[in-house]
């Protein structure tokens, strides 16, 4: 058989220029996709504004079994972000009902050290663990090297739900100041 301009086509030629392209296009299409990988959390760092609120708002759960001057642990999750992971944080505050029917909520972080504290039914007060704190169901330091109260976490109730907004505060300083 004659071929147009002579020659017969090499078949191995041909079929290794197909290889080089089918190559070419599948390491620049996987090339590709790895920058956009990398690239995306970029761009959304730059170009993405932060929430306005700043700290979103946390479901803890129904205030009905708050007991007048009896504080309850209560836990609940919030949402952390370490650069560009999100996880569920498990936390728990402590609220408490006054005789007047008014809640306060408060860290469980004790203002020294960081510990976490607990309430002791049998005394009545908050205590530390760690290096013998002891607050007040109102939160005052009575004893130990507290700098200050317990810390007040912004909250609200709404529809029989308490909502929190937590916050983490600087420990071992005298003024409540957020980390």
């Amino acid at each position: 058989m004659a071929y147009i301009g002579g020659a017969m086509p090499d078949p191995d030629l041909d079929f290794a220029s197909r290889r080089r392209a089918f190559l070419r296009t599948t390491v620049g299409a996987l090339s590709a996709a790895a920058a956009a990988t990398l690239g995306l959390p970029i761009v959304r760092a730059l170009f993405v504004a932060p929430p306005a609120s700043g700290v979103a708002w946390s479901r803890v759960g129904p205030v009905d079994a708050l007991g007048a001057g009896s504080p309850l642990e209560m836990k609940f999750e919030t949402l952390g972000e370490d650069a560009f992971l999100r996880t569920p944080e498990l936390r728990s505050v402590w609220a408490v009902r006054s005789g007047a029917g008014n809640i306060e909520v408060y860290s469980p972080v004790c203002p020294h050290l960081g510990c976490h504290y607990l309430w002791n039914p049998g005394s009545g007060r908050f205590e530390c663990p760690c290096h013998a704190s002891v607050f007040a169901l109102d939160g005052r330091v009575l004893s130990g090297p507290a700098p200050r109260p317990l810390d007040t976490l912004e909250h609200r109730v709404d529809a029989g739900v308490l909502y929190v907004r937590w916050t983490q505060f600087r420990a071992g300083v005298a003024r409540k100041t957020a980390v």
